[in-house]
């Protein structure tokens, strides 16, 4: 269920034993992907770190998934397919999904492709995207992803 004005949002407890941990975005991506691809109902995760936990308050020095004081959040999950290609199977996130327009030849890995050098597409569930808020407004479980999109002159970047 997605969040409502006025309605609490979460609920008090530990993550209950036996479930996973992950320390950030990329894995808990890939567990969540991993239940979309088997038809799992979703079940808990717990997450330690990353752009999702910072967007939900969380930090390096807060509380650990399974202390008694913890909170459970459900999110939104983003599943990309690419267009025209029906036996490919899709991309999942959790916190955001970036891309790039540029040549084949010019492609870099992520760490070294040039942030809004070239046309650049970043789809938010979570509002921050390392020290960016690319997403003020963003909830991650409005159901709703919050998209940016563009190029950004040189005495801008």
């Amino acid at each position: 269920m997605t969040i409502a004005k006025g309605v609490q949002w979460g609920e008090p407890g530990p993550l209950p034993p036996g479930r996973p941990v992950v320390a950030d975005d990329a894995a808990l991506a890939a567990l969540v992907r991993a239940q979309v691809l088997s038809g799992e109902t979703a079940a808990p995760i717990g997450l330690t770190g990353g752009d999702l936990l910072r967007t939900l308050g969380g930090g390096p020095a807060r509380r650990r998934p399974d202390d008694p004081e913890a909170w459970r959040f459900p999110v939104d999950a983003l599943v990309v397919r690419r267009e025209g290609a029906d036996d490919a199977e899709p991309a999942v996130a959790v916190a955001h999904l970036v891309a790039f327009r540029t040549s084949a030849r010019r492609r870099a890995p992520l760490s070294r492709m040039p942030w809004f050098v070239t046309e650049t597409l970043v789809v938010a569930n979570a509002a921050f995207l390392g020290e960016w808020n690319i997403a003020p407004k963003g909830h991650p479980n409005d159901g709703r992803a919050d998209v940016t999109r563009g190029v950004l002159p040189r005495r801008d970047r």
